[in-house]
């Protein structure tokens, strides 16, 4: 008798149609592995965000960015029934475990684990400023991706001042989030002198600011719709400041203020002013800070971006 293949055969009624071994045969099982072996091997050589485009300061995201840490978690959650703590990698979040952990109550992220290599987390110690990735044991989405929801009164996470970003250099944001309320989604340095950065401001609709451009740019349409939206800037060390938002310009500036060094903490979610703060309505997806300009990367990054999210 001539052997077959235990894998797979032509079906006799429909000749080059193939039909599987049966599910659970051993033959099944091994092909099955087989495939979970390509599928791991073209992950490993798939490059993601942070491998074609590296040197990112701060990499805050629900999603691998990198390769390199690709099994590494993405967040640290706490569960409201009990406060016990657990990370989570990107797979964890979308494979269930994450709400299966939070069951019936809400998870709180108690730090937005650093793609970048730098170790510059972003945490929050206050169990009652934490913002929910969990809602009453359903996973808060926008977009049909995972989200972090800011509640617009006291949520918000801090990466410490010991991050020293500058526009010295030059500087580039790329952030997803969809406002709906609130101040800025984030901010480093007070809003008021040349050391400070910011974008998805309350007042206006320009993703990216810098030094005195606070007060110059806080004119126009407010972005408070709800919509996700790709919002991203860069700074050319010469000064040029261009802003973005879902691939459209939107702010074109020759010669814009300087950013020098500060020793501001850098703020997601929130606003920090020495006369009081102002505080995110709406869900945060990702957030990637670059120290330099990549003004000729941008096109590039931003496809990255909205091949993964959808938005335009």
């Amino acid at each position: 008798m001539p052997k077959r293949n235990p894998k797979v055969r032509e079906n006799a009624d429909l000749p080059g149609l193939r039909t599987f071994a049966r599910p659970g045969s051993r033959a099944f099982r091994a092909y099955y592995a087989q495939q979970r072996r390509k599928d791991r091997k073209e992950a490993r050589v798939s490059p993601l965000l942070l491998d074609t485009y590296p040197g990112a300061a701060a990499a805050y995201s629900l999603r691998s960015l990198s390769n390199s840490l690709a099994g590494s978690p993405v967040v640290r959650v706490r569960r409201s029934s009990d406060n016990a703590e657990q990370d989570f990698t990107a797979t964890g979040i979308t494979s269930g475990s994450l709400v299966s952990f939070c069951g019936s109550g809400d998870g709180l992220v108690t730090t937005w684990y650093d793609q970048s290599g730098d170790g510059n987390d972003a945490t929050q110690t206050t169990a009652a400023s934490q913002p929910k990735i969990v809602d009453a044991g359903a996973l808060v989405t926008e977009g049909g991706k995972a989200a972090l929801d800011f509640d617009g009164v006291d949520d918000g996470m801090v990466v410490p001042s010991a991050m020293n970003l500058t526009g010295l250099n030059g500087l580039s944001t790329f952030g997803v989030a969809a406002k709906t309320g609130g101040f800025r989604f984030f901010q480093k340095g007070d809003g008021l002198g040349i050391d400070s950065y910011a974008y998805f401001s309350s007042f206006d609709a320009f993703p990216l600011m810098t030094g005195s451009n606070f007060n110059t740019n806080d004119v126009g349409s407010v972005e408070n719709d709800g919509l996700l939206k790709i919002s991203s800037g860069t700074f050319t060390p010469n000064g040029d400041l261009r802003s973005y938002l879902n691939n459209t310009i939107i702010q074109d500036i020759q010669n814009a203020a300087p950013i020098s060094a500060n020793t501001d903490d850098l703020t997601i979610g929130f606003r920090k002013l020495s006369g009081g703060q102002g505080f995110f309505l709406g869900q945060i997806l990702e957030l990637i800070i670059y120290p330099s300009d990549q003004s000729t990367n941008r096109v590039g990054i931003e496809t990255n971006i909205n091949n993964h999210y959808g938005i335009f």
